[in-house]
């Protein structure tokens, strides 16, 4: 799944939009450090891997930026665990 993910940082969010839905992740920032603190995607598109999508394309963009990331929200923490390798790659 190929989907934009765009950083809003006046909303301390990610974004992504399918099929008129979105899915979010809210962060905040300190020293350095990005925080996922919350992951949320619309009914309509759950169970299809949007929250998975969402979360590579975070992990993407702070690998492209130098940013350290924290996962807090119980999603992050287990989408992360099981892909170990990703912050790495």
């Amino acid at each position: 799944m190929e989907l934009k993910i765009t950083d809003k940082p006046e909303h301390k969010r990610y974004q992504m939009k399918l099929d008129g839905n979105w899915a979010l992740a809210h962060y905040r920032d300190r020293d350095g450090v990005r925080y996922i603190e919350h992951v949320e995607v619309a009914p309509a598109i759950q169970h299809r891997g949007a929250a998975s999508a969402l979360m590579r394309g975070i992990v993407n963009d702070a690998k492209e930026r130098g940013i350290n990331l924290v996962p807090v929200c119980s999603y992050a923490v287990a989408w992360l665990q099981r892909h170990p390798n990703i912050l790495d790659a």
